[in-house]
């Protein structure tokens, strides 16, 4: 019945199958690491020519080679979640992504809405969707599909009373 390939142990570890009628609380931390351009090789393709193809616009267009070099390191910097390797931590204090460039972390009290979808959830300190979501939320991506429940569970009882939580299928 299901013929997808099970993820790899390293990253099913932290979401080992448990009794789903277990107390979310039980579980004190998940830790995992996710990197979504070694699990997608077709996008990190289309985006390299995408990078490449702006920064040989940006050099056209302002006859400088500085221009294109600077396109491309802006086109890195952009995407740099999709480009680095990220760790995932989500405790009883908060959630955290460290990435090679530093952490970002929330504590639980200061998520003001939870959105997630099959590819992540995003952890908001906004109170309405927008740019400052972009700038001060966390988004949380999932290894694989089984993750998306495991982390769904951890974080509803960690929210304050009266967050929104939205549930969005693909």
């Amino acid at each position: 019945m299901n013929d997808l390939p099970a993820p790899p142990d390293s990253i099913a570890a932290p979401f080992a199958e448990r009794d789903p009628f277990a107390d979310a609380r039980a579980v004190r931390e998940l830790t995992w690491s996710d990197h979504p351009a070694k699990r997608h090789p077709w996008s990190l393709a289309f985006l390299a020519a995408a990078a490449l193809t702006v920064a040989v616009g940006a050099a056209e267009i302002f006859d400088s080679r500085w221009a294109g070099i600077a396109a491309a390191v802006a086109a890195g910097i952009a995407f740099r979640g999709f480009l680095l390797k990220t760790t995932y931590t989500l405790d009883d204090a908060g959630a955290e992504a460290r990435g090679p460039f530093g952490a970002h972390i929330l504590s639980w009290g200061e998520v003001t809405r939870f959105r997630h979808d099959p590819a992540g959830a995003t952890l908001s300190t906004a109170a309405n969707p927008g740019l400052w979501d972009k700038l001060s939320g966390l988004r949380v991506t999932f290894p694989h599909s089984g993750a998306r429940r495991d982390v769904v569970r951890f974080v509803l009882p960690r929210l304050g009373s009266g967050v929104p939580v939205v549930e969005e299928e693909e």
